[in-house]
């Protein structure tokens, strides 16, 4: 799996070699402002799809026959479509402001590993290797100061970066029951307690978009958005640190003003 870092590298290699070819200036850029920006701003709402596929520790420490047990589910997250609403305008030539909001939900299919006790004896754990299903949902805020080049009255790319504040919602596993029978060195989950726990951090933003309108006001974008951040969730006698943001991308419907 290739490094978050990687792909925003090559993304925005990818948008200064387009800046490069069409020789975009500022002085050109400076004649076509409100094409490319509107006379206010302009309003996105895009559907994306993150790109990458995360694997994330989620550890807890429950109390099973009088002594500590070890219950790591460790779900793959990522690799689900988001929706996206995104806003922006000029605040001095080719400068602007923007943010964007993206939202994301999914049950995701974890591994369970874990060292169980054994009912009759101390200090000799069961190995549990099962699995089962967590829920998660990422709010993502992005702030971002924008660099429009504008090619043409009805085509321009933009180029952005700005702090992210990630708010993630995850279930975790608190306690489990299992199905066992003499002589008990074979187990498996039976049900599975689980809490929701939410956290929230901040992070950062890079990206670019290409835009490009059919009509006055009407238009459609492409949008490539790298975020990344760490936050710290606490289950019993334990912490894990998800990963958070992604490489995200597709596109969508743009409105200028």
């Amino acid at each position: 799996m290739e490094c978050g870092g990687c792909q925003l590298t090559r993304a925005l290699a990818l948008a200064a070699a387009l800046v490069e070819t069409l020789g975009l200036s500022p002085v050109r850029a400076q004649s076509s402002n409100w094409g490319a920006w509107g006379a206010n701003g302009y309003i996105s709402l895009n559907g994306l799809y993150d790109t990458e596929s995360r694997s994330s520790d989620l550890v807890t420490r429950p109390e099973i026959n009088l002594e500590e047990a070890t219950i790591t589910a460790s779900p793959e997250t990522g690799r689900k479509p988001l929706y996206d609403l995104t806003a922006g305008g000029r605040v001095r030539g080719n400068l602007g402001f923007g943010f964007g909001v993206t939202f994301g939900a999914k049950t995701e299919d974890a591994p369970v590993r874990g060292s169980i006790p054994h009912p009759f004896y101390f200090n000799q754990p069961r190995t549990l290797d099962d699995s089962t299903t967590l829920e998660r949902s990422d709010l993502l805020v992005h702030l971002a100061a924008l660099w429009l080049l504008p090619v043409t009255d009805r085509l321009a790319v933009t180029a952005f970066g700005g702090p992210t504040w990630f708010q993630v919602k995850q279930e975790t596993i608190t306690n489990l029951t299992l199905r066992e029978t003499f002589p008990f060195d074979r187990i498996a989950i039976d049900t599975v307690e689980r809490e929701r726990l939410t956290r929230s951090r901040w992070g950062y933003n890079a990206g670019f978009d290409v835009s490009y309108y059919f009509s006055r006001y009407f238009g459609v974008q492409g949008l490539v958005r790298y975020s990344n951040g760490t936050v710290t969730i606490s289950t019993t006698r334990a912490e894990s640190e998800p990963k958070l943001g992604g490489l995200h991308a597709g596109g969508g419907l743009r409105v200028r003003y």
